[in-house]
C-alpha cells in the first residue's frame, strides 16, 4: 500500500482477468479435424503493475476471471476458442499465461476478449463480418463497480489483438510477441494539491453526461502504431446520461484529499462551449471556510494559451488536480452542473504512457515510474535483469533545474538510516526522456531479508520505490539458442537424403548446486533422437554444481523409405527440463521436431460441366495458398480473385478443400478440356510448388449421349447420365492392365466371327474386367443396375433408352452378347455386363427389334455357377467414379 499525499498512482487492471476458465467451456470450431487444431500457448501484458490503493488489491490484479479468443479469416467471423491452463509467471506476477486451441491456417486474425464472455452470443454465425462482431460486443452500465467482494462488482473487460499471423505447430505468442492487453475504461482520479488542502477538503464527486454502453473491442480509433485510442469509439446504441454518477463516503479514499482508483467510466467524445450543458464534466463537494460548495470542472488542459476540451479514451488515466479554491462555489450541485466553474483551478493529466503507470502530478508536471514495488533474491546483481530494470520519466523543468534524481536512500523501517546494500546505476536523468535504470544490490548475507525505501525526486514531486531483498536464491531455468533469446521450439526441415543443418541451444540454471533433471516424452509415432549423432552430447540428467549445459543437434537425414511410408514424415519429442533446490522446483521445455514439409492432392479424373461448385482435399502440413492458374478453355465459372484467394494447410488427414465452380457446358463443347492449379507455400517451408488439374465432363443428357476419348487406346466413347449416374452407353475395347497371376490369352477376346478388332466391344473374364475400367470409371453395382433397370424399365421415355436396346447392331448403339463354348451367339438377342461383385453380371433382354420396343433387364447372375453353357466372358460398361478420391 501506498501512504504518500498527493502522487497519483495507476492501479493496474489485472482485476479484470478474475478466476479461471472453467472445464466445460470448449472451443467452437467448424471443420476441425484431429491435425487441423493446435496448443496455442498465450501470455498476456497487463497495462500496468503499481499497486492499488483501494479498489483493485494486487491479488485482484493477478487474477484471471476468463478469456476468449475471436479468430478471423479474411474480415470475416471463424470461431471462438475459451483459454486453459491460465497460469502466473513466477518470476513477474504481472504476466499470465494461457493455452487455447486454434485452427492452423495460413492468415488469420486474433481478438482476444477478457472479462466478457457473457457478451459473446451464440448469434455470431460464420462469416459475420469482423466489425459486425465487434460492434456487438457492448457492456452496459451506470456507476461501475470497482470494489471486489461487493455486490454487482465487475471485472472490467479488456481487449488485445494479433492481425494476419499464421497457426502452426509451435506457434506461441509469449515474450517480446506477448498479447498487449487494454482496458475499456477510462479511469479518473481526484486529487487537492497540496497548496489547496488548507483551503477546501473533498467530500463527494458527480459524473454528469456519462454514456451508458462502451465497446469492448473498438472498431475506430484505434492506433496500432502508437498502441493506443486516438479518438473515442461510442455506440451509436449509448445514451448519454445526465445522472449525475455521486461517488463520496469511502469512494474519497484519502479523506478530504483524494479519490484514486474508484471512478471508471466509457468513452466520451470531447466537449464544447457552445453545449455545456451535454459535456461530460465533474461537479466537486466540499468544504471551504467551514461550509460546504460545489464546483464544476470540465475535462480540459492548456495547449498553446489556449483551453481545449479533452475526449474521454479507453485504456487513459485522467488525473485531475485542483490547484486552488478561491472562493465558495454553489450551495446546489445541479446549479454548479448548470454554470461554468467559478472560484476553481484545476488542471487535467491526460496520461497513457505505456508501463509507467505510477505517476506524480502537481498540477504543473508529473514524474513518474514503471514500478514502484521490488522483491529480490538474496543473490548480488550488478547488471540488469529483468527483476531489477526501472524507467522513470518527468517533464520537470524550473529554471536551470530539470529532469529527475535519486534524492536518497534509506531503510524503509528506519528512514534516519541510510543503506548502501542498493544503488541505481545512474542517479540521474533528463526530462522528457523514459530513461532505462537498474537497481544494482549486493548478496543478501546478514541472515534477514532486507527493505529499502528509494526516493525519486523532480522540483517539488516525490515519488518513493521499495526495494525488498530476502535470504533466499532464487531458482531460475532458461532455454536459449546461440544468441541467448528463450525458445520453445526448433524446427528442422527435411528433404529425404539431406541433413538439415545443425542448430545449438543452452540450458542454465540458478543456482549451480541445484541438479538439472531431464524428462523426454515423445510426441507421435517417431520420436526424435536424443543421442549422438543427432543431439551432442547425448540428452541426460545433470548432477548439481554445474549450471550450465551446451547442446548442438544436427538430425540425421531423412530417408526415401521415411517419405515412402509417410508422405508428412515427422520426428519429434517434448524436452521437458527440471531444476529443484529442495524447497522450490522450476521447469522449462522445449520442442524438437524434423518435418518433411509436403502437399497432396488428387483430384477425381472429371467433374461435370453442370454449373455445380466441387472441391478436393489439398492436404499439407505447411501452409498452402494458389500461386497461379491456367483455365484456356473457361471451364471453371469463377474470377481470378475467386481462384487465387483461396489458401489452407495444416491439414494432412481430409485437406483444406480447394472449392471450384464447373461451367455449365450445354453442347458438350468444354467436355475433356481441363484447367491447371498451381499451389506453393507462402511461409517457405516447402520450396517446390504442385499443381492440380481439373478435368470438365459433359455427361450426355435429354437422349443424346456425347463422346469423350478415354483409355491407352485413344477411342471415343458415347456417354450418357442416368439419374446423376453417367454410364458408357456402348461396350468396352480397352485391353486391361493385369495382374501377373491372370493369363491375358484366356482373359478376354477381342474379335469374333470375323468381325474387326473391338467392333463391337471386347469380352472379359470377370477377373480381366475388374482392372479394364479407364482411370476415373470402374464397374457398376447391383445398386447402379437396380437403379438403372428402375428407370428405364418404368418409363419408356426416358431419355437415351434405347441405348439398351440390344436389337441395336450399329457399333454406336450396340448391346451385349452371350458366348457358349461353341463360339459368340446371340447378338442382338441379350447382352451381359460384368458388375464389381465376385463374378456377378446382369442381363439385358430386347423384345422388340424396333428402337421403341421393349427392354427387360434381368436380376443379377453369377457366372461362375450358371446353366453350363457359358464360358465364363462378358461385356463391361464402365461408369464414372463420382467420389472424392
Amino acid at each position: 500500500m501506498k501512504k504518500f499525499l498527493m502522487y497519483i498512482t495507476w492501479a493496474v487492471f489485472a482485476t479484470m482477468l478474475y478466476t479461471a476458465c472453467t472445464a466445460e467451456e470448449r472451443s467452437i470450431t467448424p471443420e476441425k479435424g484431429n491435425d487441423t487444431e493446435e496448443d496455442v500457448t498465450f501470455s498476456l501484458e497487463f497495462p500496468g503493475v503499481g499497486d492499488a490503493t483501494k479498489a483493485l488489491t494486487g491479488d485482484n490484479e493477478k487474477a484471471v476471471q476468463g478469456i476468449a479468443v475471436l479468430a478471423f479469416n479474411a474480415g470475416k467471423y471463424h470461431y471462438t476458442s475459451y483459454a486453459t491452463d491460465i497460469t502466473t509467471d513466477p518470476g513477474d506476477k504481472s504476466r499470465k499465461t494461457f493455452k487455447v486451441k486454434l485452427v492452423k491456417t495460413a492468415s488469420c486474425d486474433l481478438v482476444l476478449v477478457a472479462n466478457a464472455q457473457d457478451l459473446i452470443t451464440t448469434n455470431f454465425t460464420k462469416d459475420t463480418p469482423k466489425a459486425d462482431v465487434l460492434s456487438a460486443l457492448q457492456a452496459t452500465a451506470a456507476k461501475w463497480n470497482a470494489t471486489p467482494g461487493s455486490a454487482g462488482y465487475k471485472h472490467i473487460p479488456m481487449w488485445g489483438k494479433k492481425s494476419g499471423v499464421e497457426i502452426k505447430e509451435g506457434t506461441t505468442f509469449t515474450g517480446a510477441n506477448a498479447i498487449k492487453l487494454a482496458r475499456m475504461l477510462a479511469k479518473v482520479n481526484v486529487s487537492i494539491a497540496t497548496a489547496a488542502q488548507s483551503d477546501f477538503e473533498l467530500t463527494s464527486i458527480r459524473v454528469y453526461n456519462y454514456n451508458n454502453k462502451g465497446r469492448v473491442a473498438p472498431t475506430k480509433g484505434w492506433s496500432d502504431a502508437d498502441n493506443k485510442m486516438t479518438s473515442p469509439d461510442v455506440p451509436a446504441e449509448a445514451t448519454l446520461t445526465k445522472g449525475p454518477l455521486l461517488y463520496d463516503g469511502t469512494d474519497i479514499t484519502t479523506a478530504k484529499v483524494k479519490s484514486e482508483d474508484v471512478i471508471y467510466l466509457f468513452e466520451a467524445v470531447k466537449g464544447t462551449d457552445s453545449k455545456l450543458g451535454s459535456n461530460t464534466c465533474l461537479v466537486l463537494g466540499g468544504t471551504y471556510e467551514g461550509d460546504t460548495y460545489y464546483y464544476r470542472v470540465d475535462f480540459t488542459k492548456k495547449e498553446n494559451d489556449k483551453w481545449v476540451y479533452l475526449d474521454l479514451l479507453r485504456n487513459h488515466k485522467y488525473v485531475v488536480s485542483v490547484t486552488a479554491v478561491k472562493g465558495p462555489g454553489f450551495k446546489d450541485p445541479g446549479d454548479a452542473f448548470n454554470s461554468l466553474p467559478v472560484n476553481i483551478e484545476a488542471n487535467i493529466l491526460e496520461w497513457d504512457e505505456g508501463g509507467m503507470e505510477n505517476v506524480a502530478f502537481d498540477g504543473q508536471f508529473y514524474l513518474s515510474v514503471s514500478q514502484d514495488e521490488y522483491n529480490l533474491s538474496k543473490d548480488a546483481r550488478s547488471s540488469l535483469f529483468a527483476d531489477n530494470v526501472i524507467y522513470v520519466k518527468t517533464d520537470y523543468q524550473s529554471g536551470s533545474e530539470s529532469g529527475w534524481k535519486v534524492e536518497k536512500i534509506v531503510n524503509a523501517d528506519n528512514e534516519t538510516q541510510a543503506v548502501t546494500w542498493v544503488s541505481l546505476d545512474q542517479n540521474t536523468g533528463v526530462k522528457d526522456v523514459k530513461s532505462e535504470r537498474y537497481f544494482k544490490v549486493e548478496e543478501n548475507t546478514s541472515g534477514s531479508s532486507r527493505k529499502a525505501k528509494i526516493i525519486f525526486a523532480a522540483g517539488r514531486l516525490r515519488y518513493p520505490v521499495y526495494v525488498t531483498q530476502s535470504i533466499y536464491s532464487t531458482l531460475q531455468l532458461h532455454v536459449t539458442d546461440n544468441l541467448g533469446n528463450p525458445i520453445e521450439e526448433m524446427i528442422f526441415s527435411s528433404s529425404f537424403n539431406v541433413r538439415p543443418g545443425q542448430k545449438t541451444f543452452k540450458v542454465n540454471w540458478i543456482p549451480s548446486s541445484s541438479p538439472l533433471t531431464v524428462f523426454k516424452h515423445p510426441m507421435s509415432y517417431y520420436p526424435f533422437p536424443t543421442t549422438a549423432p543427432d543431439i551432442t552430447p547425448s540428452l541426460g540428467n545433470i548432477a548439481a554444481g554445474i549450471g550450465t549445459a551446451n547442446y548442438t543437434v544436427w538430425p540425421q537425414a531423412m530417408t526415401a523409405e521415411n517419405v515412402e511410408l509417410d508422405p508428412f514424415y515427422e520426428k519429434n519429442i517434448r524436452l521437458e527440463f527440471q531444476a529443484t533446490n529442495g524447497s522450490e522446483t522450476v521447469s522449462k521445455e522445449l520442442i524438437l521436431r524434423q518435418v518433411h514439409y509436403n502437399r497432396t492432392h488428387k483430384p477425381k479424373k472429371y467433374y461435370y460441366l453442370d454449373g455445380n461448385t466441387y472441391s478436393f482435399g489439398v492436404k499439407s502440413n505447411t501452409a498452402w495458398v494458389v500461386a497461379s492458374y491456367s483455365d484456356p478453355h473457361g471451364i471453371l465459372d469463377m474470377t481470378a480473385s475467386e481462384i487465387t484467394s483461396q489458401s489452407g494447410g495444416y491439414n494432412v488427414s481430409s485437406g483444406t478443400p480447394f472449392r471450384f465452380k464447373m461451367k455449365a457446358d450445354t453442347d458438350g463443347s468444354l467436355s475433356g478440356k481441363s484447367a491447371i492449379i498451381t499451389f506453393k507455400d507462402p511461409t517457405g517451408n516447402m520450396a517446390t510448388m504442385t499443381t492440380a488439374t481439373i478435368t470438365g465432363l459433359s455427361c450426355g443428357a435429354a437422349g443424346g449421349a456425347t463422346k469423350i476419348t478415354m483409355g491407352a487406346s485413344g477411342r471415343e466413347y458415347l456417354i450418357h447420365a442416368y439419374g446423376g449416374t453417367c454410364w458408357m452407353v456402348e461396350n468396352l475395347a480397352e485391353d486391361p492392365i493385369l495382374p501377373e497371376e491372370i493369363m491375358p490369352d484366356a482373359a478376354y477376346h477381342k474379335t469374333y466371327d470375323g468381325h474387326a478388332e473391338g467392333e463391337r466391344g471386347y469380352y472379359y473374364q470377370w477377373g480381366a474386367a475388374l482392372y479394364s475400367c479407364p482411370d476415373g470409371w470402374k464397374l457398376p453395382s447391383k445398386k447402379n443396375h437396380a437403379d438403372l433397370w428402375a428407370l428405364l424399365r418404368d418409363d419408356e421415355s426416358t431419355p437415351g433408352r434405347d441405348y439398351w436396346n440390344v436389337s441395336k447392331t450399329a457399333r454406336d448403339l450396340h448391346g451385349g452378347y452371350w458366348v457358349r463354348s461353341t463360339g459368340f451367339e446371340r447378338w442382338g438377342g441379350s447382352g451381359g455386363f460384368w458388375l464389381d461383385e465376385d463374378n456377378m453380371y446382369f442381363e439385358v433382354n430386347s423384345l422388340a427389334v424396333n428402337p421403341a420396343g421393349s427392354i427387360q433387364f434381368g436380376a443379377p447372375k453369377n457366372n461362375a455357377t450358371g446353366n453350363g453353357v457359358r464360358n465364363g466372358r462378358e461385356t463391361v460398361r464402365c461408369i464414372l467414379i463420382d467420389e472424392e478420391d
